[in-house]
């Protein structure tokens, strides 16, 4: 079988780069072969359109500076949060038609009333569900309390990263520290909002700490 004779082949360079690609590596090497120090070009942004080169995202070439980029930033959230109810709870119905989102933290669907309202978002909710923003409030307070953890469990001495209620808030326990003790999940999950000292039977014995005396005296008081 003969095959037609195809087309005739370019001229090749080294390393069997085409004369083109060979020419634009040419003109890339000339910029950096020179004896003098090569000076930034400036950048207008496309806002303001004054020169900020050094007021720029790390990386990007064109665009707001970081100064505009945040002038607009905070004009957009104060142009959401002054929307009339009308016009949020159309764009409610229209992104979640289904009455459920999903929380940005424990990644679960809930109903859009587990969800605490928030005028700058696009939707009028919060991105956390309200467990979720308790759990983040409790940990802003453990920390202050007691630095950043993990810290090692009141109940049994494992490490964990968050924090139960000596008194169950469901029986009236308030969000004071002195009612706050660091706490695995798993001891967090088998108390729930049980007495402590009747859950504590139950169990074998936890190891002594500083937290467990006061959890056991905040018991007995409550």
């Amino acid at each position: 079988m003969i095959r037609a004779a195809g087309p005739a082949r370019r001229d090749r360079g080294l390393w069997g780069r085409s004369l083109a690609q060979e020419e634009r590596l040419d003109a890339i090497a000339a910029m950096f072969d020179h004896d003098e120090p090569r000076v930034a070009p400036g950048r207008e942004c496309t806002r303001c359109g004054e020169d900020r080169t050094s007021q720029f995202p790390r990386g990007r070439l064109g665009g707001w500076c970081l100064p505009c980029g945040r002038k607009q930033r905070r004009e957009h959230r104060l142009r959401m949060a002054a929307r009339p109810a009308e016009e949020i709870a159309a764009e409610q119905a229209a992104r979640l038609p289904d009455g459920r989102k999903r929380c940005w933290r424990c990644r679960t669907w809930r109903s859009i009333s587990e969800f605490a309202p928030n005028r700058r978002n696009p939707d009028g909710l919060q991105d956390r569900c309200r467990k979720c923003l308790l759990a983040l409030r409790y940990r802003r307070v453990a920390i202050r309390a007691w630095g950043r953890g993990p810290w090692p469990c009141t109940y049994c001495g494992q490490l964990g990263r968050e924090v139960d209620h000596v008194v169950p808030r469901a029986a009236g326990g308030t969000d004071d520290p002195e009612n706050l003790v660091p706490c695995c999940r798993t001891c967090n999950r088998s108390k729930r909002d049980r007495p402590l000292l009747a859950w504590l039977a139950t169990r074998p014995a936890p190891p002594p700490s500083e937290h467990l005396d006061r959890a056991i005296a905040a018991a007995r008081r409550g």
